[in-house]
């Protein structure tokens, strides 16, 4: 239960996050969200031992954009 409980977090997370994405770079939610998830940031987010989870989604989208290349994901 605390598995799926955790899970959930990440997911709940993630969503918000590639919105903020998506806003950012003027681009599809569902194509933001497919880059965070596939990316460094995105598989950190799902290591419960980094717990990058209990970040606030506008600090997974910063951390996601820095690590794309800048604020604007340049």
């Amino acid at each position: 239960m605390k598995s799926e409980m955790r899970e959930m977090a990440m997911n709940l997370a993630a969503t918000p996050a590639a919105e903020e994405i998506a806003n950012t770079l003027h681009c599809d939610t569902t194509k933001a969200l497919r880059e965070l998830l596939s990316s460094d940031i995105g598989e950190a987010l799902y290591d419960d031992e980094l717990k990058y989870w209990w970040e606030s989604p506008s600090d997974i989208a910063h951390m996601f954009l820095e690590a794309k290349g800048g604020p604007n994901g340049k």
